[in-house]
């Protein structure tokens, strides 16, 4: 008898609608997939990198298991708001048939010294789906020739110089 009662109350409790929205239905409006961690040179952001031909990379976070990228395409622009197809000033790489996601050589118009870029990228992934773009992170080019140091030396003026110095010490 006991036995069958639990059986009931257990039937009961697994068919009883439950108040707890399940994970699927929450009101998460996070993509399925989408980049994120924007790196250059290994760096989030960097300021006055050594090189005019960056290393780009980034991450991939998805809700689907296993999913893989197939392709990227970045843009790098001048401005943030010149950060889409039509208008990416310095370089937009297309569609590139990858799965590629660390180590991407910049490969757009020449880079300066001081110069402030702005980058993008989306992905495909092998189900043909396309992210939306990711968040854009921004790099500035170094200073590489002399004619760009501007700054000059602190010290002491010349005809002062030799008053700095200690006396000598007399030898004993």
């Amino acid at each position: 008898m006991k036995c069958v009662f639990l059986s009931l109350i257990l039937l009961a409790v697994m068919t009883r609608p439950s108040s707890a929205t399940p994970p699927a239905q929450t009101m998460d409006t996070k993509p399925a997939m989408q980049v994120e961690n924007l790196r250059c040179e290994y760096l989030h952001n960097p300021l006055g990198i050594g090189t005019i031909e960056p290393r780009l990379s980034w991450f991939i976070n998805s809700s689907k298991r296993g999913t893989k990228q197939q392709a990227y395409q970045i843009l790098v622009a001048t401005r943030k708001e010149r950060l889409n197809e039509k208008s990416a000033d310095l370089w937009n790489s297309g569609q590139v048939k990858s799965d590629r996601m660390a180590q991407i050589v910049y490969a757009g118009k020449p880079l300066r010294s001081e110069m402030r870029c702005f980058w993008t990228v989306r992905v495909l992934d092998q189900a043909g789906n396309v992210s939306a773009w990711s968040e854009p992170a921004r790099f500035t080019i170094g200073l590489f020739q002399a004619s760009d140091w501007k700054a000059s030396w602190i010290g002491a003026p010349p005809e002062t110089a030799s008053t700095l110095h200690d006396p000598p010490i007399p030898p004993s």
